[in-house]
């Protein structure tokens, strides 16, 4: 353990004799992430930076390793460190076959994804909301004007304080819309840390080749804060769609091929429109199918 992280833990002011010991079964590291990473803006808390512990403890007896942290970005983000450094370790000396036996981590994963959809939903429905309230504003503008051009103009009577009122309510509307932004961004980091964590564990969970576990990131596509760069949420094919998409395509045409290779199935061209999803469940319930699927003991 301590020569993994040599050149990390040799930054302390402990000793080098007592650092080995210390670190022979167990290292924590700390993460510093801004709240709108972690948590909900509305319960995170004011201060900017939050800190969290990940923690690698290693068996003696069966050479495995449990990784916890009390957040998922932190989790994926050792699994990742660890995963890479014990395979530079192990380069030159015939390489280090990594395996994970422990079942996927699907609920977790699949609270990752409602929480982002949530957020999209939560910000599709404020983005509707301001836009009628910017018509209903644009058609004040529009009689004002006609009464000021006219030349024996009637009582505006309380057009004035119509006005005033849904302009107060467009800028309560515009710091909604930027607050679901943050939150969007939030649920998205979050979806993408979960998303990289559960394309790796199940390359060492099923012990797929290089190729067909970039095939499966491909059509996962982790990078779900790319797809998040629209202003605006109406008319953007966000995760959901690309991902449902490409699961139907995945599981379809390379995972059911491969289970009846004596009938082979000829892949459809026709085109698809991405429609936003009301509910995740369609998504969920083929990704579970694709887990099961890959599984030689099932």
């Amino acid at each position: 353990m301590f020569d993994l992280f040599a050149d990390m833990l040799l930054q302390t002011d402990m000793k080098s004799k007592e650092l080995r010991f210390a670190a022979q079964q167990a290292i924590s590291f700390e993460f510093h992430f801004t709240t709108d990473d972690l948590l909900p803006t509305a319960i995170a808390k004011p201060s900017p930076k939050v800190q969290v512990t990940g923690t690698l403890i290693v068996s003696r007896h069966t050479s495995s390793y449990s990784i916890q942290s009390t957040a998922l970005p932190a989790l994926w983000l050792l699994t990742n460190e660890l995963c890479t450094r014990l395979q530079c370790r192990w380069y030159d000396r015939g390489g280090v076959k990594i395996s994970y036996k422990e079942p996927l981590p699907l609920s977790d994963y699949f609270a990752s994804v409602d929480d982002h959809h949530a957020t999209r939903v939560a910000l599709r429905i404020a983005e509707s909301i301001l836009n009628d309230a910017s018509h209903q504003f644009r058609t004040i503008e529009k009689r004002l004007l006609i009464r000021f051009k006219d030349g024996r103009p009637v009582q505006i009577n309380h057009l004035s304080l119509l006005m005033r009122q849904t302009h107060h309510n467009l800028q309560r509307l515009a710091s909604i819309i930027q607050h679901a932004q943050l939150e969007r961004r939030r649920s998205a980091s979050i979806l993408a840390c979960s998303t990289n964590l559960l394309v790796s564990l199940m390359h060492f969970h099923f012990g797929l080749s290089a190729k067909k576990i970039a095939n499966i990131s491909s059509h996962m596509n982790p990078d779900v804060v790319s797809l998040n760069l629209a202003a605006r949420e109406v008319g953007l094919a966000g995760w959901e769609e690309v991902a449902d998409m490409s699961m139907a395509f995945l599981l379809k045409n390379n995972i059911m091929r491969r289970a009846s290779k004596s009938t082979p199935i000829k892949p459809a061209v026709q085109a698809a429109t991405l429609a936003f999803p009301s509910t995740t469940d369609t998504l969920k319930k083929r990704i579970a199918i694709i887990c099961h699927k890959l599984d030689p003991v099932k």
